[in-house]
């Protein structure tokens, strides 16, 4: 019960960091020269997520003169972080079940003690 617990909290901690990670490319969209960052997500054991790195998106450069362009654009891409911020959402939500459950079954326990 601990184990699916410190599994879905764990988890829950991971997806709110990529969310503020999306949520800052999202606001940093018109700052010229913004690099967008993506979250690495790695396994713990015996259970659980953690972010393993934040690390900068690399900007699409073509040519030369796009290399230029890149510098004073940021690199974010609208649609590509609206699909990142729906995954995070929808995978926070799934991990908050296991919590919620572990958290009714340790009230009916205390309740049954009572």
């Amino acid at each position: 019960m601990v184990s699916s617990l410190y599994s879905g909290a764990s988890a829950m901690q991971s997806y709110q960091t990529a969310t503020d990670v999306t949520a800052n490319n999202i606001a940093n969209i018109n700052t010229g020269g913004y690099t967008a960052k993506s979250t690495v997500l790695a396994e713990t054991k015996p259970a659980g997520v953690k972010v393993a790195a934040i690390q900068d998106t690399p900007p699409h450069v073509r040519s030369a003169a796009d290399s230029a362009i890149a510098r004073k654009q940021s690199n974010v891409d609208l649609a590509t972080e609206k699909v990142d911020e729906i995954t995070s959402f929808r995978a926070y939500q799934a991990n908050a079940k296991p919590v919620q459950t572990v958290d009714d079954m340790l009230g009916t326990v205390i309740n049954m003690k009572a």
